[in-house]
């Protein structure tokens, strides 16, 4: 468990989750619409994160259910 700071915002909370999600995955999987974040720590930002780190990342657009798979040449297993 990790706890942010007092006073920690909402909006602090989610971009810090979605950070410390990117950092502990294999890989990503994102249910998104490709739209813009409606605020900090939204999908569009913890995409973008995964994406500047080259982390292994499945899209799925959540209308037409179309799947997406970027860097998995870099897809690295750290469990057997």
């Amino acid at each position: 468990v990790q706890v942010l700071a007092p006073g920690a915002s909402r909006e602090e909370a989610y971009l810090d989750c979605g950070i410390e999600t990117v950092n502990a995955c294999d890989v990503l999987v994102a249910l998104w619409d490709g739209e813009p974040a409606r605020g900090p720590g939204g999908t569009a930002d913890v995409v973008t994160f995964a994406r500047e780190l080259g982390k292994p990342l499945i899209v799925i657009d959540p209308e037409s259910g179309e799947t997406r798979r970027e860097n998995f040449d870099r897809f690295e297993p750290r469990d057997a």
